[in-house]
């Protein structure tokens, strides 16, 4: 079944205009039918209209016509702004004191309707629906300095293991060490990213056992459906959850810990005392570990999918001196 993706365009500014090679940026969103994707690029096209700060529609929309310079839709857009009642919209602009040309502004308040006939005037879009069918992508793994701290990144730095990029957004990443040429932080298999990202969890929450976030965090708290995480642990082979029933002999020391993890709660004799143990990493199932991760509050690692090329055809990931609107 097809896929129908939104991406912005790249467009560049000239210093007294607005120009895109129609060029793929990146997606705002995938959607099953052309239709749901049709609607959600409308949508996209207006805010992109509105938040271009455009002081001359006639001129700044025509980088992004369809039939780019060959579209001269000034005066049926003037034309539409009067129908409308926008005369204050209407600029007129004289050079010494003659008429030259008039700048067509951006109108206040109007509907979505408004919105698209003046792009359908102008022949104008922001974006493109693109269906998918070859897709070809980059994976990266940003650690999560919430999850882990100084310690344990700074440990992972000496290591080789992580390193400050940009892409897709700023932070530290997991390297990908090819067998020749440049350490780079992309993966071009998600299986292979995901199950070197667990990996390194878990051996360093085994190895910084009080350096990361379940460490630091008394088990009940990690999340914001205990039953539901409880009830996942109980059926994994390679997880266990350690319960301690709380006596008169170890409540005081229980409520010390509790204490010292900074937790609200507080245990009575007779309640349950929890505490989550991992296996090393040859006895470990990555799928249950990664099913606990995606229960706590604070997640380890975030994995992004980043499409390189659809169908044959770029998706640049920047551009110089550019921008997507």
């Amino acid at each position: 079944m097809s896929k129908y993706a939104v991406h912005k365009l790249w467009f560049f500014y000239t210093d007294e205009w607005y120009v895109t090679s129609n060029e793929l940026a990146h997606c705002i969103g995938i959607y099953d039918t052309y239709e749901e994707a049709l609607n959600a690029k409308a949508n996209a096209d207006r805010k992109s209209l509105l938040t271009m700060n455009s002081y001359d529609l006639s001129s700044d929309l025509m980088g992004f016509s369809e039939n780019a310079y060959g579209n001269d839709f000034t005066n049926s857009l003037i034309e539409y702004y009067k129908s409308q009642n926008w005369h204050d919209s209407i600029k007129e602009v004289f050079y010494d004191g003659k008429f030259n040309h008039y700048e067509v502004l951006p109108p206040k308040n109007a509907t979505d309707d408004q919105l698209d006939e003046i792009l359908r005037i102008a022949k104008a879009y922001f974006h493109r629906i693109i269906e998918y069918k070859d897709i070809k992508e980059s994976i990266y793994v940003k650690l999560n300095y919430d999850f882990w701290g100084k310690k344990v990144f700074d440990k992972l730095k000496t290591d080789g293991v992580i390193e400050s990029r940009s892409t897709p957004e700023k932070g530290f990443y997991l390297v990908n060490k090819p067998p020749k040429g440049r350490k780079s932080a992309k993966f071009t298999d998600f299986q292979t990213a995901r199950d070197l990202a667990i990996q390194y969890t878990n051996s360093s929450i085994i190895e910084f056992e009080d350096n990361n976030f379940l460490g630091r965090t008394y088990f009940e708290d990690t999340t914001v459906s205990l039953p539901m995480l409880i009830a996942y642990i109980n059926n994994c082979n390679s997880i266990t959850l350690q319960e301690e029933e709380v006596s008169d002999k170890n409540v005081k020391i229980i409520n010390s810990k509790l204490k010292k993890l900074k937790s609200n709660i507080h245990k009575a004799v007779g309640d349950k005392y929890y505490t989550l143990k991992l296996p090393n990493n040859e006895n470990l199932d990555k799928d249950e570990l990664n099913g606990v991760f995606e229960l706590l509050k604070q997640k380890p690692f975030k994995i992004y999918r980043v499409t390189t090329e659809i169908n044959g055809e770029e998706v640049k990931g920047y551009v110089s001196d550019s921008s997507p609107l």
